[in-house]
Order: structure tokens, then C-alpha cells, then sequence
């Protein structure tokens, strides 16, 4: 019976991909730690390995360039399952030093493609010639992928029902909003207290809730979207935010430290968005002292490299650090500042890294300040 070595950092990719290849009559054996993948290669033979691309430690890349040096595994075949497009992986894999065709057995993508992995993995073992499960065993196994495809048409059509409420909510949202301020302006002299107040608050609700709509339809957009990765040199891109950040903050008192930061492989529109999202907090999160301080750093760790922003603001409670980055989590509910925002920056800065195979996390203390950290692979061959 043939062997599979999946290899993924995250835990329910590969619980997923074990399910599917046990239930064909496969014997899998699985890791989320690059360094134990190699020495299973090494040490039980394995007619299949798994891996994806992005990982925070030894990343894909630089597991193959191993992988293709040790004369052990060069009867070993390799299925790689990413979230890169077919085109995207063979362009990263090229401009570090490898082929797509040549180096690798098989491509499948990891948001859209699973339903095909039991094909895509006795494909390859026919052609290796390897053993594959009985007959009934893969028509289970094919019972399992059918499943999952359904899962897929189960997450189209959620897709389908978060465009309808994009387009068809906010139009009479925004009439309820202008009805009320129509009303305040015809009838307002003649409304009690109350009844203002009450104008205002469905007025207020009624915008907000647009805000949350459209919120929610970018983090579903986000979630979805292919990858466009390629080198981007962040000291460029952070001084092209901060442009942007700097002159709607001109009466502010703000001293910046920018230190060296470096280049990376990634998608630039969206790490611009991290960006973005964190320089905007920490100036937001500045206001109410009388001199800001904000700083921007990154550091060499490993096989990874780690970025941080960090201020001396209002700061948060640790209490809080481990659910600041989830949807709609407020981290000051008793400050002024709280009102501005729906609380969705920091969720879409997390899945943002996430998708490019980093991690993220905050530390600070009430009054005393917020870092918000993030990490990104760094490459097996150094970029330039």
C-alpha cells in the first residue's frame, strides 16, 4: 500500500488532506514541522510527499532545494497544494531556482482544488508506479472528494449570498438614512429631545450598518482572492503609506522612527493593506497624548522575518492580545476612539499574513502603549 508524508503549517489543511487519503486505503503519516518531514523521508521510505509553498519556517522553496540534494529521496514524488495559482506557483518557483514541471509532480490549488486531490494523487503514483487501494476503497475515497466538492458549491453559494447582500441591503439602508436626516431638517424644531435623539441614533445606525456590510464583503473577498506575489521592497511601500497617512495628520505632533526594513515575496496590494491597517491605528491610538511616538522595525529571525509597529498610545489589555485580531473585537471599549471603525482591520491584517504563511500578535498594556508584530517567510534564496 502506498505511503504519503503530508506536509502543512496549518493544522486543519492537513487534517483535511489526512482524512481524504486515509479513507482511500492510503497509510499517511502527517506534520506541520518541516525539519521532521525531512527526517521521515529519510529514515520510512515514502511513495508520495505533500507539501504547500508558504511556510514560516523552511518554506517550500527551500525544502524542495533539500529535498532535490539528498540522493535518498530523488525516487520520491512531489504534489504541491497552494494557495498560488498554477501560473503564480511555476513564476515563485522559477525565480528561485526551480520548475515547476521539472522539480515538482503535480500542482493543486488549496482553496479550490481539493476536490481533486484522490485523482491528482493516483495520477501520480500511476505514473511513479506505486500501488494504489483496492477499487472499493477509492470509490469511498471518491464519496469522501464528492463531499467535498459539495462543500465548495456550499461555500459558492454563501459567496453568492454575501454579494446579494452587498448589492441589495445598502440601498434601502441608505434611504432610511436620508429619510431621517429629511426629517430632522423639516420637522426637527418641532420634535422633542427624544425624538431628535431617536432620529439620530436610526441615522447613525443605519450608516454604520452599511459600514459593517461593507466590511464583511471585503473580508469574504479577501478570504477568496488568488494570491499576485512577486518582490516587494517594503521600505518603499511603508514610505508610500505613511505619504498617504501623513497628510491627512498634519496638525498632529508625530514623531516617526523608520528603521531598515527589507524585501519581500508577497502580494503587494494586500500587504499594502497591512499596512495601511496598523500605521492608521497607531496614529489613531496617538491622539489623545500630547506627542506621539511611532515605530517601525523589522527583525531577521530564522527562516522568517518579523515586522512591527509600535506606539505609545492608550495601549490595550493584554487580556485581550489572543482576540484583538477577530472580527468586530474592540480592544478599548471604554475610550472615545472606539466609536470610529467597525473593528475589522486588525481580523483582515491577520488573515492577510496568515494567507502568505506568517503569524501575527500585539503586545501592550493599558496607557503603556501597543507593537502589533507580523511575520513573513523569508525566502530561500535572498531577494533583491
Amino acid at each position: 500500500m502506498a505511503r504519503i508524508l503530508i506536509l502543512d503549517d496549518e493544522a486543519d489543511t492537513l487534517e483535511v488532506i489526512q482524512t481524504l487519503l486515509e479513507s482511500a486505503g492510503y497509510e499517511v503519516l502527517a506534520t506541520t514541522d518541516p525539519d521532521k518531514a525531512l527526517d521521515i523521508l529519510q529514515t520510512q521510505p515514502a511513495d508520495l510527499f505533500i507539501q504547500d509553498l508558504l511556510r514560516p519556517r523552511m518554506d517550500g522553496v527551500e525544502f524542495l532545494h533539500r529535498f532535490k540534494a539528498d540522493e535518498r529521496l530523488h525516487g520520491i514524488p512531489v504534489l504541491v497544494i497552494t494557495g498560488f495559482s498554477r501560473g503564480d506557483c511555476a513564476r515563485y518557483l522559477k525565480d528561485h531556482g526551480l520548475d515547476l514541471d521539472r522539480d515538482v509532480a503535480g500542482h493543486l490549488h488549496k482553496q479550490t482544488e481539493l476536490g481533486k486531490l484522490l485523482d491528482a494523487v493516483a495520477i501520480v503514483l500511476e505514473k511513479y508506479g506505486k500501488q494504489l487501494p483496492s477499487n472499493e476503497l477509492r470509490r469511498r475515497a471518491r464519496e469522501s472528494a464528492e463531499c467535498t466538492m459539495q462543500l465548495e458549491q456550499t461555500i459558492s453559494d454563501f459567496d453568492q449570498f454575501s454579494y446579494s447582500v452587498k448589492e441589495y441591503l445598502p440601498p434601502p439602508l441608505r434611504l432610511i438614512g436620508d429619510c431621517a436626516k429629511a426629517l430632522q431638517v423639516e420637522c426637527g424644531p418641532s420634535l422633542s429631545e427624544d425624538g431628535r435623539r431617536f432620529l439620530d441614533v436610526i441615522s447613525k445606525t443605519a450608516t454604520r450598518t452599511r459600514e459593517i456590510i461593507d466590511g464583511l464583503a471585503a473580508f469574504s473577498r479577501l478570504c477568496r482572492m488568488e494570491l499576485r506575489v512577486g518582490v516587494v521592497c517594503v521600505d518603499e511601500l511603508v514610505d508610500e503609506v505613511l505619504r498617504e497617512i501623513k497628510s491627512d495628520a498634519q496638525a498632529r505632533s508625530i514623531q516617526w522612527t523608520i528603521q531598515p526594513l527589507s524585501k519581500v515575496f508577497a502580494d503587494r496590494a494586500l500587504l499594502r493593506q497591512v499596512w495601511l491597517n496598523l500605521l492608521s491605528n497607531a496614529v489613531k491610538y496617538t491622539r489623545e497624548g500630547e506627542r506621539a511616538e511611532i515605530e517601525v522595525g523589522c527583525r531577521s529571525k530564522e527562516a522568517e522575518l518579523e515586522f512591527y509597529v509600535g506606539d505609545n498610545g492608550i495601549g490595550f489589555d493584554p487580556l485581550y492580545a489572543n482576540t484583538m485580531f477577530g472580527l468586530f473585537e474592540r480592544l478599548h471599549h471604554s475610550s472615545p476612539l472606539d466609536g470610529e471603525g467597525i473593528g475589522i482591520g486588525l481580523a483582515l491584517v491577520r488573515r492577510i499574513i496568515a494567507r502568505h504563511g506568517g503569524k501575527t500578535w500585539a503586545e501592550g498594556k493599558v496607557n503603556g502603549g501597543a507593537t502589533i508584530h507580523f511575520t513573513l517567510p523569508q525566502s530561500a534564496t535572498p531577494l533583491r
